[in-house]
C-alpha cells in the first residue's frame, strides 16, 4: 500500500516538475556563428569568456556552456567514429591475407610513423588491432602445426 502512494506521490512531483520546465530555445543562426567561431578559436572559454559572449548573445552563461559541452561531445563522438572505422579498415585490410609472409612484414607499434595529429586514442586503438591480429595469426601456426603429424 505504502509502494502504491509513493508512486503516484513520485508521478505527482513528476508532472509538476514538467510543468514548470522552459521550453528548450533554438538558437540563432547569427548565435550559432559566433559560438562556432569561438569554438573554432578555444574549445573551452573561460567563465569571463562566456559572460561576455553570453551577454553579447543574449543568452545565459549556463546556456553557452551547455553549447560548448555539447559541441565538445559531438567532436569527440565524430573523432571516435572515425577512429573505428580506421581500425577496422585496418584490421580488415591487414588480416585478409593470411599468408605467414605477412606476419613478418606487418608494421611492428615501434616501426610506425607518429604525425602530430594522432592522439593517444589513435596509438590505443593501432596497438589494439595490432594485437589482436597478432594473436590470430599465432593461433593459426598452433592449428597449423597441431595437424602436421608426419609420422602418421
Amino acid at each position: 500500500m505504502t509502494s502504491f502512494h509513493h508512486q503516484s506521490g513520485l508521478k505527482r512531483q513528476k508532472k509538476l516538475s514538467e510543468e514548470h520546465k522552459p521550453k528548450r530555445k533554438r538558437i540563432s543562426p547569427e548565435q550559432f556563428c559566433l559560438l562556432t567561431q569561438l569554438f573554432q578559436q578555444t574549445d573551452t572559454p573561460s567563465h569571463e569568456l562566456r559572460e561576455r559572449l553570453a551577454t553579447k548573445l543574449e543568452m545565459t552563461n549556463r546556456e553557452v556552456q551547455v553549447w560548448f559541452q555539447n559541441r565538445r561531445a559531438k567532436v569527440n563522438r565524430a573523432r571516435l567514429q572515425e577512429q573505428e572505422k580506421k581500425v577496422k579498415f585496418n584490421y580488415w585490410s591487414s588480416s585478409s591475407s593470411s599468408s605467414l609472409s605477412s606476419a613478418c612484414t606487418s608494421p611492428l607499434p615501434h616501426d610506425l610513423v607518429f604525425h602530430p595529429d594522432v592522439t593517444p586514442i589513435d596509438i590505443l586503438a593501432t596497438a589494439a588491432a595490432y594485437v589482436q591480429q597478432w594473436d590470430e595469426q599465432e593461433k593459426k601456426k598452433r592449428q597449423e602445426t597441431k595437424r602436421w603429424r608426419p609420422w602418421l
